[in-house]
């Protein structure tokens, strides 16, 4: 996913992350080089858009338990989001309001 519409459709203190995966990896560069080539007007906020995401994993991380340091290298930092206990608790409130249903 792009990771502008990542920062823009999932608040960090939302209780639940309503991605459909069991794992989210979130990759987050330490200091984005410049972008020079095809399509630089699109990547002119690379730097801007990292500090946000870094900002982003520090309020999620403060509000949730199931984030962690997954990689931490020279050039980048990966974060991953476990979402399998978020995923059950929804598969159990759909199967208690399908059984309200009938």
């Amino acid at each position: 996913m792009n990771t502008q519409d990542f920062l823009q459709e999932y608040q960090p203190a939302e209780r639940i992350l309503k991605i459909p995966t069991e794992f989210t990896f979130i990759f987050v560069e330490k200091s984005p080089k410049r972008y020079g080539g095809m399509g630089e007007y699109w990547y002119r906020w690379r730097r801007d858009i990292m500090l946000k995401l870094t900002d982003w994993v520090a309020l999620y991380a403060a509000a949730h338990d199931n984030i962690r340091l997954w990689h931490d290298g020279q050039a980048l930092q990966v974060y991953v989001v476990d979402n399998r206990a978020s995923q059950d608790a929804v598969r159990k409130q759909r199967e208690a309001m399908m059984e309200t249903e009938r």
